[in-house]
């Protein structure tokens, strides 16, 4: 027969249970200041901290990833009702090989459920964590794939098991790991956006250095607010903790000259989340000190943020709420901005000199940074830009079943799309592709156009029964107008997604259509007297006899339709 367990015992089991959790929540920094946190590590800690704190932790798996394993988001809430709770999401390990993110929120979790001042922190607001979103980097463990970064000792790599960069993947989503994290973004609907990152580039004293999304595509108020609101509110704080931190040094080897803002398109992580009007946030700590103090300097602007959200959480949600207002009821919106460089802001910013001396490894002049010689100063800080491209919104979009790839995008996006229920011709605006230019080597696994000249026409055109109808007049609206207007430059045409209708599918034979090319002329005044003006105005084309026939081909009844037809409507 078994003994009775006293209650000593119960209780001495429970106080042995209690202490091997508190030491489960120990990661390998605590001990070792140049080791970062392996996937499973990560994974194994948040699964303590949520039997550690109940009550505050959830942890649930979702999606894929192209390495087959679901990404992990974890909850950092009071329970209860979250309606008007302020959402921060946190992500890490983007580029696996900058891990400094994946350490400092491990930290801050803790150091937030232990606190009782930080904890209620939590009443108005909900912190969410992808603890590694690019799971198949961070797997590929190594030493040396970021040859000018300091520590740790092992990191992992920034390519996925596509060899893909993720932080370049948010309109063409071709990673599984994007599909997931664009979903999950879109069930959270953030306000505010923060992904973490080590830098490259010149060298500095400051070990944090910030880079926000670009305030002018968050929209006059919203972005306004960023900038010299809720931004100053950053910097200063971490100033107070004798952390000072600067704007994401982007320079042409000497900060001195000035820094530039970063034009982070839709492509990026924090671009893509700034057409849903969340503030996006990237720290990029500095690759040259060392591990635990960039950790350390990550983990004290986490702690800012969140108490920077919790001031300004009710202007943040209202100011989100106008911008939403007026992006609705818009009637253009911008494609394509350009730095303004005679703007800038003055900076106070102190670095070490660069200079140059002659190279020990080639014949020419390398720079170094004199660490002995610091220098402060104002310098311009060039961060305007001004609309290049505009486009007028339409009411609707028209979008062709066939194009099951960009519907299966605009859905995971939360896209409200709507099917004709039989074939229909409808007035819709139509364009032409006159010009592209593409990138002569792959970028991110697509041929990328840029430069996209069009031509814009009203026509009827034949939809089909179960081809999509897309109101632009819902939240996702930049994001429907980005990837669908041709011109932009994340948009899907530029990613390749049309690229069907950039070659012929029927031609002519030269010696055949000479004959009905002598008919059409004599029968078409106009498209002469086009020929022979061209002819007499471009020399090249006058030498190019094959061009000149085509020419005659492209500009009469039998050239294809089809050819360079952007196939989505637009119902203005």
């Amino acid at each position: 027969m078994m003994k009775p367990i006293s209650i000593f015992c119960i209780l001495i089991l429970a106080l042995g249970y209690q202490s091997l959790l508190a030491q489960s929540l120990s990661i390998p920094l605590d001990s070792d200041p140049n080791r970062s946190a392996t996937y499973h590590e990560s994974i194994r800690f948040y699964q303590n901290l949520r039997k550690k704190y109940p009550s505050y932790v959830t942890i649930e798996t979702f999606g894929n990833t192209d390495i087959g394993i679901p990404l992990h988001i974890v909850t950092i809430s009071k329970r209860g009702n979250q309606k008007g709770k302020l959402v921060t999401l946190i992500n890490n390990a983007i580029h696996p090989g900058e891990p400094d993110g994946v350490d400092a929120t491990m930290i801050f979790a803790r150091e937030l459920l232990a606190d009782k001042t930080k904890i209620s922190l939590l009443d108005h607001q909900t912190i969410v964590i992808i603890p590694f979103f690019n799971i198949d980097g961070a797997f590929n463990r190594n030493s040396f794939s970021r040859a000018n970064q300091n520590g740790p000792k092992e990191y992992g790599f920034r390519g996925n098991a596509k060899n893909l960069d993720l932080n370049r993947d948010f309109i063409k989503m071709d990673s599984e790991n994007t599909k997931s994290l664009v979903q999950i973004i879109r069930r959270l609907d953030p306000q505010v956006f923060v992904d973490n990152h080590v830098s490259d580039g010149a060298d500095y004293p400051y070990t944090m250095t910030l880079l926000c999304t670009m305030y002018e595509n968050l929209g006059a108020d919203l972005g306004d607010f960023l900038k010299n609101q809720y931004a100053q509110d950053l910097f200063k704080h971490m100033n107070d903790l004798n952390d000072p931190m600067v704007p994401y040094v982007m320079s042409n080897d000497n900060p001195f000259t000035g820094i530039y803002g970063f034009y982070d398109t839709p492509r990026y992580s924090s671009g893509y989340t700034s057409l849903f009007r969340a503030l996006g946030l990237i720290p990029e700590t500095h690759m040259l000190k060392p591990f635990k103090q960039r950790v350390l300097s990550n983990l004290n602007l986490l702690n800012v943020i969140l108490q920077t959200n919790h001031s300004y959480r009710d202007q943040i949600q209202n100011t989100q709420k106008m911008q939403l207002e007026k992006d609705l009821t818009t009637d253009s919106l911008t494609l394509w901005w350009k730095m303004d460089k005679s703007k800038s802001d003055s900076l106070l910013f102190k670095g070490y000199l660069p200079k140059y001396k002659q190279s020990d490894v080639h014949l020419g002049q390398r720079l170094y940074y004199d660490k002995s010689e610091t220098k402060t100063a104002n310098i311009p800080f060039f961060d305007f830009y001004e609309s290049s491209l505009k486009c007028k919104v339409p009411r609707f979009y028209v979008i062709p079943q066939a194009y099951s790839e960009v519907i299966q995008r605009l859905k995971m996006n939360g896209v409200t799309l709507n099917r004709l229920t039989k074939d229909t011709l409808i007035n819709v605006q139509m364009s032409k592709i006159n010009s592209y230019q593409t990138v002569k080597e792959p970028y991110e696994g697509h041929y990328l156009h840029y430069d996209i000249n069009t031509t814009d026409f009203i026509t009827a055109q034949k939809f089909y029964k179960g081809d999509y109808i897309v109101p632009t007049r819902q939240k996702a609206i930049k994001y429907i107008v980005q990837g669908l207007e041709p011109r932009s430059g994340d948009s899907f045409f530029a990613w390749n997604f049309f690229d069907g209708i950039l070659m012929r599918k029927e031609y002519y034979s030269d010696y055949v259509f000479e004959d009905s090319a002598v008919e059409i002329l004599k029968n078409n005044s106009t498209l002469k007297a086009n020929l022979d003006n061209k002819i007499k105005t471009d020399t090249t084309f006058a030498k190019d006899f094959g061009a000149q026939l085509r020419f005659v081909y492209e500009n009469s009844k039998y050239s294809e339709t089809t050819y360079k037809l952007y196939p989505v409507g637009r119902i203005m």
